[in-house]
């Protein structure tokens, strides 16, 4: 049984979560808004937090980032009317598990809901285990086409890029969006270099404050810390590296300066660390020792000609899974075209978690688009927004000509436009047939 905060401000909604989450063993808390959400999640042991996005004063992104900052392990789902590109990619970024558009579906919630308490249980209890994981990586390396697949050219030139570093000494910068694939390449890096004979060591550093971030790089007296000390003769990870202070930046500084040559030091960071530099954030003398030759990890969005490639790969992997032989399972012509289309705010982890789940559930081997996610059948017709706007200005125009008697120079002057735009455009003339 999981313990479900529900915040909103809706009682109708709240008694139809409840409706379907009793059933399934689950215990729901409610909370009205943001602040009090807080309260009981400080108060109570929460599993996952479903939140809606439209509250106020506190609104369901703003509530994130704080349960984000007293618990960089709590598991949030958001739910939402109108789920806008943009909102959503901001709500990936703050750490949102998933959204959920309402009305919702039962089974599209209560599977959200499991893949949040699996990700919960998974983070367990202790602090430390969250922030720094180490050891040999006893699995077989793996191949860097792995982890970031695709044909075409933006990947074939990251792949190279990487393989060239494999064998350098020097700190990499690895720069790129949640879920494009940071700690697999820093962990093949790592496993490619050393065979697994060596310890890798990671450090989160968005979890981490700053007295417990400089006193386990740094130790005492400046001599070194355990992660140091665990790091040793192997690779040391720096993860989220630009959630650093200017403090423990100087601290990564002195860091390199004095022990560079006891490890393998390999940076991520979820932004361009160069513009950040540019805005005075980010120290130039850190930036100058680990982003000399970054590697820029790209979007979905930016090579989006591989996914339908990577889907199939996917999908032959997680159908070998099923319990029905392993029988191939393809993605029809009009569900890759809705996944091509689709932004992917949460680049291929995202991608792997939908082809997965998909695959893992349908029991068809041709899985059409009524089996894809909500998020990603309702962006399949959408117009582009200057397809979408070019009839309601041509009838706004159309509207203030007859306003005008068809007089173009009144007309823009209360459009704001010049003549010419108006007499250019024939389709706009069409108000001489209605004012005769």
């Amino acid at each position: 049984m999981a313990s479900i905060l529900i915040v909103n401000d809706l009682s109708s909604v709240n008694e139809l979560l409840e409706t379907v989450m009793e059933p399934a063993g689950h215990k729901c808390l409610f909370a009205g808004d943001g602040e009090r959400a807080l309260s009981l999640y400080q108060s109570n042991p929460i599993d996952v937090v479903l939140a809606r996005l439209s509250m106020e004063p506190m609104d369901g992104i703003a509530l994130l980032k704080e349960l984000k900052a007293r618990d960089p392990c709590s598991a949030v789902i958001l739910m939402t009317r109108s789920p806008e590109t943009d909102t959503v990619i901001d709500a990936l970024r703050a750490g949102a598990l998933d959204y959920i558009k309402i009305p919702f579906r039962v089974d599209e919630l209560l599977e959200s809901l499991k893949r949040a308490i699996e990700y919960k249980n998974s983070k367990g209890n202790g602090s430390e285990e969250l922030t720094v994981s180490s050891g040999t990586c006893g699995r077989e390396p793996v191949e860097i086409e792995d982890v970031l697949p695709g044909s075409s050219d933006k990947m074939v030139s990251i792949r190279r890029q990487i393989a060239k570093l494999v064998d350098s000494g020097t700190p990499v910068l690895l720069q790129g969006e949640a879920g494009t694939g940071k700690k697999a390449v820093a962990e093949i890096l790592h496993r490619k270099r050393y065979r697994n004979e060596r310890p890798l060591v990671a450090v989160n550093c968005a979890s981490c404050g700053d007295g417990i971030l400089r006193a386990n790089l740094l130790g005492k007296d400046n001599q070194g810390g355990k992660w140091i000390a665990g790091a040793a003769g192997g690779t040391l990870v720096l993860d989220n590296i630009d959630s650093l202070s200017m403090e423990s930046q100087e601290a990564v500084v002195c860091l390199i300066r004095d022990r560079i040559n006891r490890f393998r030091l390999i940076c991520a960071a979820g932004v361009d660390l160069e513009e950040k530099l540019d805005k005075g954030e980010f120290s130039d003398e850190l930036y100058y020792r680990i982003g000399t030759l970054p590697v820029n990890l790209p979007s979905l969005r930016e090579h989006p000609s591989d996914i339908p490639g990577i889907v199939k790969g996917l999908a032959a992997w997680a159908g070998a899974l099923r319990s029905d032989n392993g029988k191939e399972v393809q993605f029809s012509d009009e569900a890759l075209e809705a996944m091509t289309r689709y932004r992917w705010p949460g680049n291929r982890s995202e991608l792997v978690q939908v082809v997965t789940s998909v695959v893992t559930v349908s029991e068809d081997h041709l899985i059409g688009i009524d089996r894809l996610p909500f998020r990603l059948r309702c962006f399949r017709d959408w117009p582009k927004r200057e397809e979408y706007l070019a009839p309601i200005e041509r009838h706004y125009i159309q509207t203030v000509l007859r306003a005008c008697g068809n007089d173009e120079v009144r007309a823009g002057g209360i459009l704001g436009c010049e003549r010419s735009r108006i007499s250019s455009r024939p389709d706009f003339r069409e108000a001489e047939s209605v004012t005769g």
